[in-house]
């Protein structure tokens, strides 16, 4: 025997063969057993190769003799947890579950991370750590909170790894040219340059910032205090028996076959820009001096209906109780008692205001119209009295004050408009419906006799369930007019035939599809006179300023309306003068800046009558002026502004006893879904996504509308509620149960007390920024029976907590589920882009980017400029190869290089050149296109070849983790990627180590592509010696893999997995790599076939093997 060393195993303490093979075990050396057996905890790869160990067991921490304490199981197996492969960038740092079974190199997080820790708030804001207090320095070094910076987070430090978690989000693809920055959900959702992913809190709330609409600023801040304001506008199912749906199919349906019937070539073709200018139609609303004085008074632009309920002093004091300064009073407070007590002295006031106007004691009860017992003025003197003297101790004075002076003021104001009332009004309306409805166009409107004053709605009302618009408008259907002006649809004859081709012929701007229905309309009656279908904008905006306000899209908006859903109010200077003084500082408070008082002075005595178009110039003008200003803003919405696409609505405070019906059921939705998308007809799986601040809601499914006041023995119910959300001025984190239940929402009680319910959480908002707007999803797979609640938008990125259940067909049918309800709680819920889907709306679930690693690059360059990174000279076109790496680029722009690509010799260092870019080089030489025949510039490359390049494509596609591998990529084909990588000009010297930059460049490996390639004989490499590699120091230099050999070698049987591939490296890798290296000479291995270095890569560099080839 020698007395030799023995060489060392390279596998260290991962040897798999030591305890199987007694050959190996003698042949090479091991380490010892780590000296904690059972106890080590330690799985770094340097201490788990520096040492043998103990198996780990299958059970890990849930194994009960590890639990128990058992002594001879814990010290004969190790039941540590493993590293998380996400390591610092873990976005499941909230998932219980997940910390419990994988080791962090972070502390335990904070619950409130990472939007609401003041305490890591005040540390992010201080200047000087050491002046925060020692229990915020304290709780920041005991818990990790999330880095704002994210991937752009430069910081170096080992404490600042230790304490933070860093969440990389993925990137704009816009970067610096991003037009989204001043959206919030786009801002919170991706990186952007220069732009914290987390922003510090402005000093100031969201309603109090004058800056918040300054670029600059959303840019370094966030804001607290974002609570929507926006007053409720009650639900009452006006629209519960109209199918939009249908009615959008059937108008389309009519127009085409209108088309056809002008020319059988003539097709129905919408152009974009008409879609997208409808979408930044807006209602507008025109009214009178007195009308105006009196919606300033109720606080409400009301529908004729509702102003004839005015006459009843119950329904008065109802419409004080939702007054906004009223309502603002009672959200302070938030106390029942309280609330109680004022209504019952709102009450009281209203009714001695109108038995003072009446002249009698006798006053007409609410709901039933009979006559209330007499009460005298001194009765209700003495309760208002004793309710002052209650307020005392319960309310300041001068909310007392203001609750009364709106209850006066409400009251008087309404006396006086049921007395005389004013506007236009059709005794045709109540037949039709819309007396229930506030009147508006949707978009510009001219019909000067409603009004001079303007009113312009925000968009979202109509978005409202109960809100619709008509081509044209309702009384056209009655009087006849507009089966004249839209002969497409037939005049019925029959009075009640005509009143439901009104009902069908209404759309809904929360249906989508709707703007193509509308366009088809504005399309067919513009080209009506010259029989035509061929319109473009421009000769809409010509039809529309020409034509009567009763022929264009009239908008029904809900009964009732708050004022803070004007956006705008345009009024000449002289007629805000004849206002009463009140109505005009009433006016300059609840408006301010959005209060336009034109230069213009009117005729105030002209109405100008029923007659279009306007003949009186001083009303004319300013009638084109507010026109031409309206006109410039539909302009910029249909370019930039954010559209809903979904239902809008903010619920009143109910304790869930009224539950709002969509008007739109599932079925009806999915029918159109099939329309538009037949090869999805086999899918199962409805999406609802809803979005909403506070929580205390509930989204209902039933197989049957929910009627409050009817018995439904029989029906079925799918509840998912959202709980409020939870306190973050505490420093614990406590919530209460968000869930998902089969029954009624009539249960809710007995769930928040016993908790018992299909699944639950108590922790469904934690990580969530709970000062926006929160995305749901509820996700149903009818097919499954499997419903799951997640987030959806910014919070899903870091918030991972779902509940879900799954159903049988016998405890709940989800094919049966069809109208969708929503109801609140204790406080109003603001709802928005309430949505039906059938497949998952990507761009509302952001993610974050998994590739990235501590050191990358944080924002990559652009595709389109990566060739700066290789530039040997300023003089060389760039656009050669960059344009080529966008398949769908174009290429009119490709540098001539004046060449006959017949005479070109093909380069001999092939695609490994450096010169590629040279002009001199690509005038004598051509190289292999990285897209070979795939290539679409062809014709515009002559120094480029284009052979066929005969391989598979690789089996992960896009998604495979060996992009970054030069011979991986000559091997295999991957969808959005050339075949070849370019040399990048610092080759093995390159610091740039992410994996955008090494996808697109090789660096000094030589990659042989002739096995692959399907050649031309005239095409076969030169021999020709290139003189310009004199001035170069390139050359052909050796892979360096810095992957761990796997330990299972050969036998390894997840070779094909990329994310195992990616970390390990095995033999048959380097038998591929080397036989295509010719060049590379190696000395023979004198163990043969029978080595046991095989595995190791560095091994195999210096000597070759019998079965190499």
């Amino acid at each position: 025997m020698s007395s030799q060393h023995r060489q060392k195993c390279s596998y260290g303490g991962e040897c798999k063969l030591i305890e199987n093979d007694s050959c190996h075990a003698n042949d090479f050396e091991h380490p010892d057993f780590c000296r904690d057996g059972g106890r080590c905890e330690n799985m770094n790869y340097e201490h788990l190769k520096a040492y043998r160990h103990v198996p780990l067991c299958q059970y890990r921490r849930q194994c009960l003799d590890y639990n128990r304490g058992t002594v001879d199981h814990c010290r004969n197996f190790r039941h540590c947890l493993s590293m998380c492969r996400f390591g610092h960038f873990c976005v499941k740092f909230h998932d219980e579950k997940h910390l419990s079974q994988e080791n962090h190199p972070f502390h335990p997080p904070c619950p409130l991370t990472p939007f609401h820790c003041r305490q890591y708030n005040s540390l992010c804001d201080t200047k000087n750590i050491r002046t925060l207090s020692i229990e915020v320095q304290n709780h920041c070094l005991q818990y990790s909170h999330v880095c704002r910076y994210g991937r752009q987070c430069y910081e170096t430090a080992d404490i600042h790894w230790k304490n933070t978690i860093h969440v990389a989000r993925n990137i704009c693809l816009k970067n610096d040219a991003c037009t989204e920055i001043d959206q919030e959900n786009h801002l919170n959702s991706f990186s952007h340059p220069g732009i914290a992913d987390i922003r510090r809190f402005c000093p100031y709330p969201g309603h109090e910032c004058r800056d918040r609409r300054k670029l600059e600023h959303i840019k370094q801040y966030r804001h607290h205090g974002n609570h929507d304001r926006s007053g409720v506008i009650s639900c009452f199912g006006q629209n519960k028996t109209i199918n939009f749906v249908e009615n959008q199919e059937r108008i389309v349906q009519a127009i085409k076959k209108y088309a056809k019937s002008l020319n059988s070539r003539d097709t129905l073709s919408i152009p974009l820009e008409i879609q997208k200018w409808i979408k930044g139609l807006q209602p507008i609303h025109r009214c009178s001096k007195v009308i105006f004085e009196s919606i300033l008074v109720h606080g409400h632009v009301m529908s004729r209906e509702h102003m004839e309920h005015l006459k009843n002093p119950s329904f008065v004091a109802q419409a004080v109780q939702e007054h906004k300064r009223v309502r603002a009073i009672f959200d302070r407070y938030k106390t029942p008692a309280i609330e109680d007590y004022a209504k019952e002295y709102i009450r009281a006031i209203v009714f001695l205001e109108y038995s003072k106007k009446h002249g009698t004691t006798a006053i007409t009860g609410a709901a039933t119209g009979d006559l209330l017992m007499p009460v005298t003025h001194d009765d209700y003197g003495d309760t208002i009295r004793k309710k002052e003297r209650m307020f005392q101790s319960l309310m300041k004075l001068e909310e007392v004050e203001t609750i009364k002076k709106c209850a006066i003021d409400i009251a008087e104001a309404s006396w006086n408009l049921h007395s005389s009332p004013s506007g236009i009004g059709y005794s045709n309306d109540k037949e039709l419906g819309t007396d229930k409805h506030v009147f508006s166009v949707l978009g510009p409107h001219l019909g000067h006799y409603y009004g001079d004053i303007f009113l312009v709605f925000k968009s979202e009302v109509m978005f409202h369930p109960d809100a619709n618009f008509s081509p044209q408008a309702a009384t056209s259907f009655l009087s006849g007019r507009t089966f004249t002006n839209r002969p497409w649809v037939q005049d019925p004859g029959a009075r009640s035939a005509k009143i439901k081709c009104f009902h069908e012929s209404k759309l809904h701007c929360a249906i989508p599809g709707y703007e193509y229905a509308a366009a088809a309309e504005l399309i067919a009656v513009s080209g009506l006179q010259k029989k035509t279908m061929d319109i473009d904008l421009k000769t809409i905006l010509n039809y529309w300023t020409k034509a009567d306000s009763h022929q264009v899209f009239e908008a029904h908006l809900p009964r009732l309306v708050p004022l803070d859903y004007i956006e705008e109010v345009y009024i000449p200077k002289n007629l805000f003068a004849s206002l009463t003084s009140a109505a005009q500082e009433s006016a300059t408070k609840v408006f301010r800046d959005t209060l336009h008082i034109t230069d213009h002075k009117i005729n105030l005595t002209d109405t100008g009558g029923g007659v279009s178009p306007l003949s009186d110039k001083s009303r004319s003008e300013y009638q084109d002026f507010v026109i031409g200003i309206l006109m410039k803003k539909i302009e910029k919405r249909k370019e930039h502004a954010k559209h809903f696409r979904g239902f809008v609505l903010t619920l009143a405070p109910n304790q869930f006893t009224d539950h709002i019906v969509l008007p739109l059921t599932i079925n009806d939705a999915h029918n159109q879904y099939l329309r538009i998308h037949k090869q999805s007809s086999n899918s199962n799986v409805v999406y609802i996504y809803w979005e909403t601040m506070y929580g205390d809601m509930m989204v209902t499914l039933s197989d049957e509308p929910i009627i409050p006041d009817e018995k439904q023995p029989h029906i079925r119910c799918l509840v998912c509620y959202i709980a409020e959300k939870p306190s973050m001025t505490t420093t614990s984190y406590n919530e209460s149960y968000s869930y998902l239940n089969a029954g009624e929402p009539y249960r809710h009680g007995i769930i928040k007390t016993n908790g018992q319910c299909s699944s639950s959480s108590r922790s469904f908002h934690r990580g969530c920024n709970m000062e926006e707007f929160s995305m749901y999803c509820l996700k149903i797979d009818k097919q499954t029976g499997q419903v799951i609640l997640s987030h959806a938008g910014p919070n899903s990125i870091y918030c991972y907590e779902t509940i879900a259940c799954k159903f049988s067909k016998i405890s709940l049918d989800l094919n049966k589920l069809q109208y969708v309800h929503v109801s609140a709680g204790s406080h109003k819920v603001p709802i928005r882009d309430l949505i039906i889907s059938f497949e998952e709306i990507s761009d509302l679930h952001p993610s974050f980017d998994m590739k990235f690693k501590r050191g990358d690059d944080p924002f990559p360059r652009s595709k389109k400029s990566y060739d700066y990174d290789r530039s040997t000279s300023s003089k060389i076109p760039y656009t050669t190869l960059s344009t080529k790496y966008k398949t769908s680029s174009s290429t009119d722009d490709v540098f001539d290089y004046d060449v006959d690509d017949k005479n070109l010799d093909p380069c001999p260092y092939s695609i490994n050149c450096v010169l590629q870019e040279s002009l001199k080089h690509m005038k004598e030489y051509s190289h292999p296109c990285p897209y070979s025949e795939l290539c679409r510039s062809k014709d515009k490359e002559p120094h480029l070849t284009h052979e066929p390049h005969r391989v598979e494509q690789c089996s992960l596609k896009s998604s495979c983790q060996k992009l970054d591998d030069p011979l991986h990529r000559v091997k295999y084909r991957h969808p959005g990627y050339p075949d070849f990588l370019i040399p990048c000009r610092d080759g093995l010297n390159c610091h740039n180590k992410t994996f955008d930059h090494r996808t697109k460049y090789s660096h000094g490996e030589k990659i042989e592509t002739s096995e692959f390639m399907s050649y031309d004989t005239s095409h076969k490499p030169s021999s020709k010696y290139h003189p310009e590699y004199r001035d170069t120091e390139y050359t052909h230099v050796k892979t360096s893999d810095q992957r761990t050999p796997c330990r299972y070698g050969s036998n390894c049987y997840v070779q094909n997995n990329s994310d195992h591939c990616s970390e390990y490296s095995h033999p048959c890798e380097y038998k591929s790599k080397h036989s295509t290296s010719s060049s590379v000479k190696r000395t023979p291995c004198r163990y043969g076939n029978n080595c046991w270095d095989k595995n190791s890569y560095q091994h195999c560099l210096e000597y070759s093997h019998p079965d190499d080839e």
